[in-house]
C-alpha cells in the first residue's frame, strides 16, 4: 500500500513539474498533422531571428571579400611562370598554386549560393513580419 502511495505521489509531483514547463503563451495552438500526431510549435521571435540572419549575412560578406582577395593573390602571373621554369620543382609549385586558386573559386561559388539563399529567406521573413 505504501508503494502505491509513493508511486502516486511521485506521479503527481512529475505531472505538476511537467505542467510548469509550459508557460502560458510560450507555445502556439496544438496542430495535428495528417498522420494524427499532435505537435506544439514554439513561438519564434522574428525580429531577433532577422537580426541574427543579418549578422550571418555580414559574416558571409566578409568571407566573400576574403576569398576574392585570395583569388586575386593566387592568380598565376609572370613571376609564377618564371619560378615554374627556373626553379627545380617549379611544376609542383605551379600545380599547387593552380589547385589552390581553383579551390578558392569553388569556395567562392558555394558562398555566393549561400548568400543568395540567405537573401531569399530574409526577404520572405521580412514579408511575413510585415503581414503580421
Amino acid at each position: 500500500m505504501t508503494k502505491q502511495l509513493t508511486c502516486l505521489a511521485l506521479l503527481l509531483l512529475l505531472s505538476t513539474l511537467y505542467g510548469n514547463c509550459f508557460a502560458e503563451g510560450e507555445y502556439r495552438q496544438l496542430h495535428t498533422n495528417n498522420t494524427g500526431f499532435t505537435v506544439s510549435l514554439q513561438q519564434v521571435d522574428q525580429p531577433l531571428l532577422l537580426l541574427e540572419l543579418e549578422q550571418l549575412q555580414q559574416e558571409l560578406w566578409s568571407q566573400q571579400i576574403s576569398l576574392l582577395t585570395q583569388i586575386a593573390e593566387m592568380s598565376f602571373n609572370v613571376v609564377d611562370a618564371i619560378i615554374t621554369i627556373v626553379v627545380p620543382g617549379g611544376l609542383v609549385y605551379a600545380f599547387n598554386k593552380k589547385l589552390n586558386h581553383k579551390k578558392a573559386k569553388t569556395d567562392l561559388n558555394a558562398l555566393n549560393i549561400k548568400l543568395a539563399h540567405l537573401q531569399e529567406d530574409m526577404s520572405a521573413l521580412n514579408l511575413q513580419i510585415a503581414l503580421l
